[in-house]
C-alpha cells in the first residue's frame, strides 16, 4: 500500500503537536490555578487561607444582563433519583447557586446562636435546573430577617451545573464577597453597558483497570488505560434578550491494549454552540428560543442525558423552544444527534450532525409545593414536601436502520420527611427493520435519609424494566427502543447491561459522610443489582443497545446475573471531586449456558477519577 504523501504526514505530525502542546497547558493552568487558589483566599483575608466571613447587608448583586439568560434562570426539570445521584452527589444534585433564599431561611435558624443579629435583605432566588429539590415555586418576595450569613456555609455551595450552561456565577456580584479561587476573575466580566461573559471549564482524568469487560461483550479481554477530558467554555449575554454560548471538548485515550472505543476520544471539537433569544416575557414566565449545537437532559436522565461519564457527551444539533415559569416548563425541540467516533482515526474535521436520524419531541414539567435546598454533605437541610409530574412525546427516526419510534410517558417525583422517590413510565409505538413496534418501560426509586447517628445515613431500593420481544419473526417488535438516556447511573457502573429486554432490582447503602471544617466531605457508597432477561427468547443488549447474547428457543433462562458496585468520593468545595470505584459482575446461568465454557469470567472494574473545576 502506498504511503501517505509528505505533506499529509507533516500536517498530522503538526497537529499531533498542537493538541499536544494544547492539552499540556490545560492541565498547567489548572493546576495554577488549584495551586494559587489558598494564596489568593490569604491575600483576601490578610492571613492563612481561610474563608471570610461576611454579614450580608444588601441584595445580592446581579447585572441585568444576568438576570433574565436562560442559563442564569434556569428552571427545575424534575427531582433526579437515578442510583448514583441519590448518594454521591453528582453534578446534577450536588450544586446549587449560593445565597438562595432558602439557605438564608435556614441560616436564620442554625446560626442564630452563633452570630451576632444584624438586619439581612434576603437574596434573590436562583433556581437550579436540574432538581427541584433546589426551587421555590412560591416566588416570595424578599424579606428582611435578622440574621447574618455565614460565607463559610455558603460557599460549600457549587455554582457548576450538569450542564455548563446553566452555571450561576451571579454570586461574585455582591460586593462583601472576594474570589476565593484564580479562575473567579473570569467570571461575570463586563463589556460595554450591557455584555456579560464567563469563560470556565472543566478538567477530568480517569485511570480504569478492566478485567474480562473491554467492549462490554463479556469476551476475555483485559485492558489498563487513562482518560481525559478537558471542557472550555465562553458565555455571553447582552442585556436581557440575547445569550451566545461556546464549548469545547477534548477527549483522549492513553496506553490501551485495544482500539479506543468511540465513547472515548473526540480531539477538540465543539460539543456546544448555540444562540438564545428571549421571545416573550410576561409575569414570572419567560419563552426563548435556542438555535445551534446543544446539549439537553430532561427529568431523571434515564431516556435524555449528555452521559457524563463518558469520557465524550452527547449532544445534539437543532433548535429548541422553550418556556419557563413558577408552575410550568415547557420544551418543544427538533434535532439531528451528533454521532460518537468521528474523530477516531484519520478524521481531523468537526464532528457533524447525522442527517439520517431525527429526535424530536415535546417535555413539560407540573411543579407543585415548596421546594429543598441541597442535600450534600455539609449543605443545610430543610425538611418541606416537593413533588411534581412530567409529561413527554419523544420520537427518534433512523432512515437507515429503518427505525421509526415514538414514546409517550410521564413521570411523578416527591420528596418528604426523609423520603423521596420518583416513577416513570412509557409506551413506544411506531415502525422498525422488525415490523410494528410496542413496547414500553418502568422505573423506580425510593430512597430514606435516616439520622446521621449510625453507619449509614441513607437506604435506596429500584427497580428498572424495559420490555423484550416474547415472540420473535411474527412482524412486531417488543423490544423497548433506547433513546439518549443515562445507562451508567441506573444499571450497573460496569456498563455491561442495557435498557432493552431487561429487569433490575438494585439496593444501595450510603455511609455516614464525614465533613470537615473546610466543608470537605467524603463517603461510601455500595450498591448491588440483580439482572434478569424480560424475555426469555429475545437477546441480552449492553449499554449502548447492542445485542451480545441470545439463545432464540429460551431453554438458557433469564438469569443474567449480579453486580456489586462500590465507591468512594471526596468533594472539595464543589470545584474539586476525587472518586475511587470497583465493581465486580457475577455471571449467571443465562450466561454460562449462552457461551463456551472457557469463555465466561467473572468481570472485575476498577477505576480512579479526578474532576477539577475551573
Amino acid at each position: 500500500m502506498a504511503s501517505e504523501p509528505r505533506e499529509r504526514r507533516t500536517g498530522a505530525r503538526w497537529r499531533k503537536l498542537f493538541r499536544f502542546s494544547a492539552a499540556t497547558a490545560s492541565f498547567v493552568a489548572v493546576v495554577m490555578m488549584t495551586a494559587l487558589s489558598p494564596t489568593l483566599r490569604a491575600q483576601n483575608t490578610g492571613g492563612e487561607p481561610e474563608r471570610l466571613p461576611i454579614t450580608i447587608d444588601k441584595p445580592l448583586a446581579t447585572s441585568p444582563a444576568n438576570s433574565a439568560s436562560p442559563a442564569a434562570k434556569p428552571s427545575p426539570r424534575g427531582l433526579r433519583i437515578s442510583p448514583r445521584q441519590w448518594f454521591e452527589s453528582e453534578p446534577a444534585e450536588e450544586v446549587v447557586v449560593p445565597l438562595t433564599e432558602h439557605d438564608l431561611r435556614q441560616l436564620k435558624t442554625v446560626h442564630a446562636s452563633a452570630l451576632e443579629s444584624t438586619k439581612v435583605v434576603e437574596a434573590q432566588r436562583a433556581t437550579d435546573g436540574d432538581s427541584p429539590l433546589l426551587q421555590d415555586p412560591s416566588h416570595e418576595a424578599p424579606k428582611v430577617v435578622d440574621e447574618p450569613l455565614d460565607a463559610a456555609v455558603t460557599s460549600l455551595h457549587s455554582p457548576y451545573r450538569t450542564l455548563f450552561f446553566e452555571n450561576d456565577f451571579r454570586y461574585l456580584n455582591h460586593p462583601e464577597v472576594s474570589p476565593a479561587y484564580l479562575s473567579d476573575y473570569m467570571k461575570q466580566m463586563s463589556w460595554g453597558d450591557n455584555w456579560v461573559v464567563d469563560v470556565a471549564g472543566e478538567y477530568r482524568m480517569r485511570i480504569q483497570n478492566e478485567a474480562n469487560m473491554r467492549y462490554q461483550d463479556f469476551s476475555h479481554r483485559d485492558d489498563n488505560f487513562m482518560l481525559e477530558r478537558t471542557r472550555l467554555y465562553v458565555h455571553a449575554r447582552y442585556g436581557e434578550t440575547v445569550g451566545i454560548y461556546a464549548e469545547m471538548l477534548d477527549a483522549v485515550s492513553h496506553w490501551e491494549n485495544y482500539l479506543p472505543q468511540d465513547v472515548d476520544e473526540n480531539r477538540f471539537d465543539m460539543q456546544n454552540l448555540f444562540a438564545d433569544a428571549l421571545l416573550t416575557s410576561v409575569g414570572d414566565g419567560e419563552t426563548w428560543l435556542r438555535v445551534g449545537r446543544q446539549e439537553m437532559l430532561y427529568g431523571s436522565q434515564r431516556l435524555v442525558s449528555p452521559i457524563d461519564w463518558l469520557n465524550t457527551r452527547q449532544t445534539f444539533d437543532g433548535v429548541k423552544g422553550f418556556h419557563r415559569g413558577p408552575t410550568w416548563d415547557v420544551d418543544a425541540f427538533w434535532t439531528h444527534p451528533v454521532d460518537f467516533a468521528q474523530q477516531l482515526g484519520p478524521d481531523h474535521n468537526f464532528n457533524s450532525p447525522n442527517l439520517d436520524r431525527q429526535f424530536y419531541g415535546v417535555y413539560a414539567t407540573r411543579k407543585f409545593g415548596d421546594a429543598l435546598i441541597d442535600e450534600r454533605p455539609g449543605s443545610p437541610q430543610l425538611e418541606k414536601s416537593t413533588y411534581g409530574i412530567d409529561t413527554y412525546y419523544l420520537a427518534n427516526t433512523d432512515a437507515v436502520t429503518q427505525l421509526d419510534s415514538h414514546l409517550l410517558g410521564g413521570r411523578a417525583f416527591f420528596h418528604a420527611d426523609g423520603w423521596q422517590g420518583d416513577a416513570e413510565a412509557g409506551v413506544q409505538f411506531g415502525r422498525t427493520a422488525r415490523g410494528d413496534l410496542a413496547a414500553g418501560f418502568f422505573s423506580g426509586t425510593l430512597l430514606h435519609t435516616f439520622s446521621r447517628t449510625g453507619v449509614f445515613s441513607k437506604a435506596g431500593i429500584g427497580y428498572d424494566w424495559a420490555s423484550g420481544d416474547r415472540t420473535p419473526n411474527d412482524g412486531k417488535d417488543g423490544t423497548f427502543q433506547l433513546l439518549y438516556g443515562d445507562f451508567h447511573s441506573y444499571l450497573g457502573y460496569c456498563d455491561l447491561i442495557g435498557r432493552r429486554n431487561i429487569r433490575d432490582l438494585s439496593l444501595q447503602l450510603q455511609t455516614d459522610d464525614t465533613t470537615d471544617e473546610k466543608g470537605d466531605s467524603t463517603f461510601w457508597t455500595i450498591a448491588w443489582h440483580l439482572f434478569q432477561l424480560d424475555s426469555v427468547t429475545d437477546a441480552l443488549y449492553n449499554a449502548r443497545g447492542v445485542p451480545v447474547r441470545i439463545d432464540p428457543s429460551g431453554s438458557s433462562g433469564s438469569a443474567v446475573g449480579q453486580e456489586l458496585d462500590i465507591t468512594y468520593r471526596t468533594i472539595s468545595s464543589g470545584r474539586s471531586e476525587s472518586l475511587v470505584g470497583y465493581s465486580h459482575f457475577y455471571p449467571g446461568s443465562y450466561l454460562r449456558r449462552t457461551t463456551a465454557p472457557t469463555s465466561v469470567h467473572q468481570v472485575d472494574f476498577f477505576y480512579w477519577q479526578w474532576t477539577l473545576r475551573f
